[in-house]
């Protein structure tokens, strides 16, 4: 990510989610908008999800994983992805 401010921040929240979360996550790269950034918390996942968006990230600098030894929840995600 660039030493500036992206234009729109998006907070994603996971737990769980291989089943969807490459798809959501390419729906947001998609868009018009190459000024943005997505952020996936991830909320202690057991599953593959979280290699997913790694190697998402790998191609692709907008987005950003943080991840959570244990669970709290989306909100918990969400606001340990708004202090990122």
């Amino acid at each position: 990510m660039p030493d500036r401010v992206p234009v729109v921040s998006v907070l994603m929240a996971n737990r769980d989610g291989a089943a969807y979360v490459e798809a959501a996550i390419r729906s947001l790269l998609d868009q018009t908008l190459d000024d943005l950034e997505i952020i996936v918390a991830d909320d202690a996942s057991r599953d593959d999800s979280v290699a997913r968006v790694r190697r998402m990230a790998e191609r692709d600098p907008r987005v950003r994983v943080l991840t959570a030894e244990t669970a709290g929840g989306p909100a918990a995600a969400r606001n340990r992805a708004l202090r990122a």
